[in-house]
């Protein structure tokens, strides 16, 4: 072994390791319903470092309730919107290590009416952390909303400083199955994810591995606030029938950067010597 290497080697996988770059995954595989009141930590268990959850349902009727997956096999999250403002809602927060960067992921359909909207923010915040709170704009990064209308259409905003603005070509609609992916950067500067840059303040949106809308302006949440949080709520469908299902969901602490030069060298130098202690973490 040459031990001249090991100084260098050692340096710069502590630095790697401070970094504490982690996925979470959420299993939905278990029973259950929530059709009242709320549930912290119970309902659904979140995944080890990946926060605090409460599920809560509003004062207009709806669900979350662990059925048959659309995705496969196994159970998925559905969630029944209610007939009011009152918010159905499902929030993770306060995950490990937080940074200015955030992956989000899952499967997702959407069925069931004319009316009603289910939306997905993340961010930092006491309304991530309160069960009957909504969205308060300047705790929020990203904020997706999506609005059932009339013949199965999805129509998706996003809220761009406090202004919502329509999202065109996203392919959305209901009874159909899609895979979702949110980027985000609230750093003062681009990052780059798997060969994409990503300017400060903004983020992306991938439907079934296509980016379809780049570069999307965050909301209010200030520059370099870590972002620790992310919250799902449903609103506004008469009837309940407004159903937003889950499954595959997969959450990160950063966004899936691409290894740096010295990173790079560093593995190079690793493979050498012999040890392979170490490595990126991708999807």
């Amino acid at each position: 072994m040459n031990k001249a290497l090991l100084p260098v080697f050692f340096t710069v996988l502590v630095v790697a390791s401070s970094q504490a770059q982690t996925i979470w995954s959420y299993d939905f595989d278990g029973t259950g319903s929530l059709t009242t009141g709320s549930s912290t930590n119970t309902f659904v268990v979140p995944p080890t470092g990946g926060g605090t959850n409460i599920f809560r349902i509003g004062a207009a009727g709806g669900s979350f309730t662990l059925g048959a997956s659309s995705f496969g096999s196994g159970n998925s999250l559905i969630g029944k919107a209610p007939g009011t403002s009152s918010i159905n809602k499902f929030t993770t927060f306060n995950w490990s290590d937080p940074t200015t960067a955030f992956s989000l992921k899952f499967d997702l359909r959407m069925s069931g009416g004319s009316a009603g909207f289910w939306s997905i923010f993340a961010g930092n915040g006491a309304s991530f952390d309160a069960g009957g709170t909504t969205f308060t704009g300047n705790q929020v990064f990203s904020a997706l909303r999506l609005a059932y209308g009339a013949s199965g259409t999805i129509t998706a905003s996003n809220r761009a400083g406090n202004t919502y603005a329509t999202i065109s070509g996203t392919g959305l609609s209901q009874s159909n199955n899609f895979s979702v992916a949110m980027y985000g950067n609230n750093s003062a500067s681009s990052i780059v994810y798997d060969g994409n840059t990503l300017a400060s303040g903004r983020y992306d949106l991938w439907v079934n591995n296509t980016l379809v809308a780049p570069s999307l302006t965050k909301s209010e949440i200030a520059s370099g606030t870590l972002i620790d949080s992310f919250m799902i709520y449903g609103e506004n469908s008469v009837g309940n029938t407004a159903t937003f299902e889950i499954d595959n969901l997969q959450y990160a602490n950063y966004a899936i950067p691409e290894p740096s030069s010295s990173m790079l060298m560093v593995l190079g130098a690793a493979e050498l010597i012999g040890i392979r202690a170490f490595g990126r973490k991708r999807e």
